[in-house]
């Protein structure tokens, strides 16, 4: 124990004097509010006036008293880190009528943002922009939904599935309708949540009109064009925009291909659609559905969370009911506990679909002569359950594409009425050059191979199909070409380059050496060549006119005719 150094006047064998013990201070809830503060006497100096006694003025910022009451909520809850969603509800409807008119604009970024962890500025900040949406959502003068940071907007989300800032839960799905439809144009990130939101916000409050049915939140869903965010509840539907449904869900989307295109889009679509009501027959066929090979079913009932992944406090007294989204999903609340059943999407689900567009993909491509194929490899997928199960998968996928384009190409095509007199008085011009004798006509549609006659077969190119089905600007296949459009081959040979005019007219005369100097002088593969002149075909007369083998152009015999015509040959 340290002991004081003795006084000079003490004498050194006198004994220490101890220290005094401190008196132990009172506690504050001892000392009255009159007594809380010390003064302190300051003896006036002749040097300077007494100093004067200054009032405090009391706080003016009201706004300030606000929120400090507001956060005073989260500190009379003791358990506070384990109450967050109950102290943000009890905060959201202290603030729920509270507007403000912030000049300026404090970002804020946050994971589960809520009120407690803004500063000063940023509430003012939220709660002026909240007015704002406000006003825009039920269409009043002044209002406006404008980009902020995307904490802000969950953060009014939150508020409107607690059900805070809306007269009835079906004015709050309204609401949060019309702010996400708003908001998403600025930030996709709501787009990865409120979906899920949405059907929560159904089962939960029991939307539209008390307990929801099946009908009901499809009915929704297909009114505001969100099926493909379930793919659960519409994978297993004839109908709907399965395409865009299962492209959502698929490890390889082909929607992003290069293949993909406002002039192969609908008939992509067309295809899939015909080859999943294939897969899903053979299945049927041997006691099983093809979307048990891409979703999982959750055998046992388990917990449900509603409005996972977002602040939400369970204050309303929940009845008991089941709740019936479709055949395969179900929830059920039993004492205000909520338990589900339901299907999940596996990841090998995810793989299966995109091997399928993968495969049917490089089919199309293949019909359509696309320029570049596509190699298909399953790689993690596991294909045998489905080989096992009777369905080779990729033969199986090869086979439906190529039935869908023979079904293509005996589409029947309507044709303008104005046009059918022409048609026929064209016809009957030139009838006779295209009746000859009967064994002149099988020789024609033969080639020679080893003495022998064999059917001439060349596959009709799908781009063919496609243009008579979607863009209906073809006659029907029945229709002699040269009748089709007046000067047709005239406007082909208009189209082509100087270079391209003279490939075809060395084609035409057989003079393939003509053919490789002329591509060789110019800079171009022969391939590249053949290719420029096969679009231009395809974008006027609607098929290729030439054929590529190695080192050698051909023209099929159909158009050379008509190409030494326009040639002048």
């Amino acid at each position: 124990m340290p002991y004081p150094i003795p006084a000079h006047n003490q004498p050194l064998n006198s004994e220490p004097v101890k220290p005094r013990s401190p008196a132990k201070p009172p506690l504050a809830a001892d000392i009255s509010d009159d007594a809380r503060f010390a003064e302190i006497d300051i003896p006036p100096r002749a040097d300077r006036a007494a100093p004067a006694p200054q009032p405090i003025a009391p706080a003016a910022d009201e706004k300030r008293v606000l929120f400090y009451e507001m956060r005073q909520i989260a500190r009379n809850n003791s358990p506070f880190h384990a109450e967050h969603a109950k102290v943000f509800y009890q905060q959201a409807l202290f603030m729920k009528n509270f507007e403000d008119d912030y000049t300026e604009r404090v970002p804020f970024s946050c994971y589960f943002p809520y009120y407690q962890l803004m500063s000063y500025e940023q509430l003012r900040t939220y709660f002026t922009w909240r007015a704002q949406v406000r006003r825009a959502v039920a269409r009043e003068k002044g209002g406006v939904i404008e980009n902020t940071s995307v904490s802000y907007a969950f953060l009014y989300i939150y508020e409107l599935l607690n059900n805070i800032g809306a007269a009835s839960p079906m004015d709050g799905l309204d609401k949060l309708m019309a702010f996400w439809r708003a908001f998403r144009v600025c930030d996709a990130a709501l787009d990865k949540y409120v979906p899920q939101w949405l059907k929560d916000y159904h089962v939960y409050y029991g939307l539209p009109d008390g307990p929801v049915t099946p009908a009901g939140f499809r009915e929704f869903a297909k009114a505001n064009h969100l099926q493909g965010y379930y793919p659960t509840v519409f994978g297993y539907e004839s109908d709907g925009d399965l395409f865009n449904l299962f492209s959502g869900i698929s490890k390889y989307d082909i929607r992003k291909s290069a293949f993909y295109g406002e002039k192969t889009a609908r008939l992509i679509r067309d295809c899939f659609c015909f080859l999943l009501n294939r897969l899903r027959e053979l299945c049927k066929a041997k006691g099983k559905r093809f979307e048990d090979f891409v979703f999982y079913p959750i055998a046992d009932e388990s917990t449900w969370t509603p409005f996972s992944k977002a602040l939400f406090y369970h204050a309303v007294q929940q009845q008991d009911r089941r709740v019936v989204i479709s055949e395969n999903e179900s929830y059920t609340c039993r004492q205000n506990h909520w338990v589900y059943k339901t299907v999940i999407l596996n990841d090998n689900g995810g793989q299966l679909i995109g091997y399928i567009m993968k495969v049917m993909e490089a089919g199309l491509r293949e019909a359509l002569r696309f320029q570049y194929k596509l190699s298909v490899n399953p790689g993690r997928l596991d294909i045998n359950e489905l080989r096992n199960f009777g369905i080779p998968i990729e033969e199986t996928v090869r086979t439906a594409v190529s039935e869908f384009c023979a079904a293509a190409a005996r589409k029947p095509v309507s044709v303008d009425a104005a046009s059918l007199g022409r048609i026929r008085r064209e016809a009957a011009v030139t009838q006779e050059k295209l009746l000859v004798p009967e064994d002149a006509a099988a020789d024609a549609g033969r080639v020679r191979t080893n003495g022998q006659f064999a059917p001439a077969v060349r596959p009709r190119l799908l781009e063919n199909v496609f243009v008579n089905r979607y863009n209906n600007t073809e006659p029907p296949p029945d229709i002699p070409a040269a009748l089709q459009v007046s000067n047709i081959w005239g406007d082909f040979r208009a189209a082509l380059t100087q270079t391209e005019k003279d490939a075809v007219a060395a084609v035409l005369q057989a003079r393939q050496e003509d053919i490789k100097a002329l591509s060789d002088a110019n800079g171009i593969m022969l391939e590249v060549l053949a290719d420029g002149i096969n679009r231009q075909a395809v974008d006027i007369i609607g098929d290729v006119i030439l054929a590529f083998d190695d080192t050698e152009l051909t023209i099929y015999d159909e158009y050379r005719e008509n190409l030494i015509k326009a040639w002048g040959c």
